[in-house]
């Protein structure tokens, strides 16, 4: 008899969390799935822009609907702030598997990477080739592969962790391509509510204020459920060992966590410039000398074991790393491309790469000392550094790598650096129509992908880094006073 009091009081606390979970729901069911349907498109290539007919209407509609999700999302982020029961978590990773489930079942109309990753899996576990080297579309004129479309005849540019997590669906399910299709999306899914649990429970260690609202940031997200669970970015993956790094760097087991991150680096290479915060950090921590000493040499053979048992199979030699090197030769929706742009082409993109990474060489010596302080300033570290990766040194900037700087900034509990990151996902989502609707209005030419190229990294990071810089003035100002 007691129970229904207590749900009684349950229902009355959250009643508001719970409409906004069922609003969200009843979006993501009756718009996305309804729109853009996997069942209905999974066969072939498409993108939104083509099955909304490049309309007017197509366009308004998920730049509504994406904007009303934000924002339902922001009022049930705020919300929980003033709510510090457990029962809460659950209630947040339920609707957030929801959410994924549901978002599973969407055609990924914005990327088809998903069906690059199938291409190398098939490669992989049916060919036996190393995708690092040789391109899926040189091993078999498969149908299947064939849906990569150009990238098929590209090595992957990802490390072999991650082509082994890609693999897994393929091995489960063979050759059937729908199967594969959810389970990838399934299993990233799944990811993404557990890296909520894991942001809960970091922050839960040293800010248990933000704690609650962490796990919204990741499981409500928009952004992240249309990237990850929609588009099955495996992006998540790496993420996923970021943070199992960072939860073992707060129970103060250095040693785990920077495995960890190594780890991380060999599912995708972007977490290489943390990989030095970490061990600084770790290293000014430890004790004494000879604890020092002791760390040093269980990181250099725990990380030089993991690599040379993941790394060993597929390790060709220098032609191993070319896919990787090639990637910095693509120059798109980046600081790069606007001042080519800008300067009517005077400075050249290997020069404006030069300028980018100048201007981070700084920033970089910055975070060096933060991580030298204590584990929030070590996180703020972490996020300046992938932040500032995107904004000035990445020569082609994908939206999906927003989530980079964005879980690293929540594990960082300053509210108003948690404000500037939502905005930075949402109008890095937003960003993604000028490519499928604004320069097909345009006429699809060089000169007119140029401005969108423009605009698109403007619209990205323009935002969010007004809000930071504003944010720091006011905080330097209410110091001062």
């Amino acid at each position: 008899m007691v129970v229904w009091p207590k749900l009684g009081t349950f229902l009355r606390q959250h009643v508001l969390l719970i409409l906004i979970g069922i609003t969200c729901e009843f979006l993501y069911l009756f718009y996305f799935v309804r729109q853009f349907g996997l069942f209905q498109y999974y066969g072939g290539l498409t993108d939104m822009a083509r099955i909304t007919g490049y309309s007017h209407s197509g366009f308004a509609q998920f730049v509504i609907v994406f904007s009303v999700l934000f924002l339902l999302f922001g009022l049930a982020w705020w919300d929980v702030r003033h709510l510090n029961r457990r029962s809460t978590l659950w209630l947040i990773l339920g609707f957030g598997s929801a959410f994924g489930l549901t978002m599973s079942f969407v055609y990924p109309a914005t990327a088809i990477d998903i069906f690059v990753y199938i291409a190398q899996s098939l490669a992989l576990v049916q060919y036996h080739a190393n995708p690092i080297v040789t391109p899926p579309a040189l091993v078999a004129n498969d149908p299947l592969i064939k849906l990569a479309d150009g990238w098929a005849y590209y090595p992957a540019p990802y490390g072999p962790l991650g082509l082994v997590i890609d693999a897994v669906p393929t091995v489960i399910v063979g050759r059937n391509l729908l199967a594969m299709l959810l389970l990838m999306k399934l299993m990233f899914s799944a990811i993404l509510v557990v890296e909520a649990f894991l942001v809960y429970k970091i922050l839960s260690h040293y800010a248990p204020e933000f704690a609650l609202a962490g796990a919204v940031f990741v499981a409500w997200n928009p952004y992240a459920l249309f990237e990850y669970s929609a588009n099955a970015h495996n992006d998540i993956v790496m993420m996923l060992f970021v943070l199992l790094a960072c939860l073992a760097l707060v129970h103060s087991r250095h040693v785990l966590a920077f495995v960890l991150l190594v780890a991380a680096m060999l599912v995708k290479y972007a977490m290489l410039p943390i990989i030095p915060l970490f061990f600084l950090y770790a290293l000014v921590h430890q004790p004494t000398h000879k604890q020092r000493l002791i760390y040093v040499g269980w990181v250099v053979l725990w990380s030089a074991v993991l690599v040379l048992i993941v790394y060993g199979p597929f390790w060709q030699g220098s032609k191993t790393l070319d896919s990787l090197l090639f990637q910095d030769t693509r120059y798109m929706s980046s600081l790069s491309t606007m001042l080519t742009d800008i300067s009517s082409g005077s400075v050249t993109a290997d020069q404006a790469k030069l300028i980018g990474r100048t201007l981070f060489a700084v920033i970089y010596v910055y975070a060096l000392w933060l991580a030298t302080r204590d584990q929030t300033r070590l996180f703020k570290a972490c996020f300046l550094v992938m932040f500032f990766v995107l904004a000035l040194v990445v020569t082609n900037v994908e939206i999906w790598y927003a989530i980079w700087p964005a879980l690293f900034a929540l594990l960082y509990p300053r509210t108003t650096t948690h404000i500037a990151m939502i905005i930075f996902l949402y109008s890095a989502e937003l960003s993604v129509t000028l490519y499928y609707y604004l320069w097909f209005w345009l006429g699809l030419t060089t000169p007119y992908l140029a401005l969108v190229n423009d605009l698109a990294y403007l619209m990205v990071f323009g935002p969010a880094l007004l809000l930071l810089c504003g944010f720091a003035v006011q905080r330097g100002f209410s110091t001062s006073v």
